[in-house]
């Protein structure tokens, strides 16, 4: 959980009534702390849609008209389809 500094008795208790809880319903608290320490990481390793376009038009801009400088490439999939998504996401 880890030392005084770090985590305070009162959060200390708290971490372990909560795998306590894991334990008493007959899980393995360590793999399902292992789980989701994997999920988290997996979560912030997933690139987003709009990095993925950007790395695709940053791999293709060379074999654009004008090397995509004018942005008519990427424009139109930032303006309609990346906002779109960002507030698909966000909404509840």
């Amino acid at each position: 959980m880890g030392s005084y500094p770090d985590m305070s008795l009162s959060d200390a208790r708290r971490e372990r009534s909560k795998w306590a809880a894991y334990a008493e319903r007959g899980e393995d608290p360590i793999a399902e702390r292992e789980r989701q320490r994997l999920e988290a990481e997996n979560s912030q390793n997933d690139p987003t849609f709009e990095e993925v376009a950007a790395m695709v038009f940053e791999a293709r801009k060379e074999r654009l008209r004008g090397d995509g400088v004018r942005g008519r490439w990427f424009s139109p999939l930032k303006l309609y389809v990346t906002s779109r998504l960002a507030s698909a996401v966000s909404a509840p």
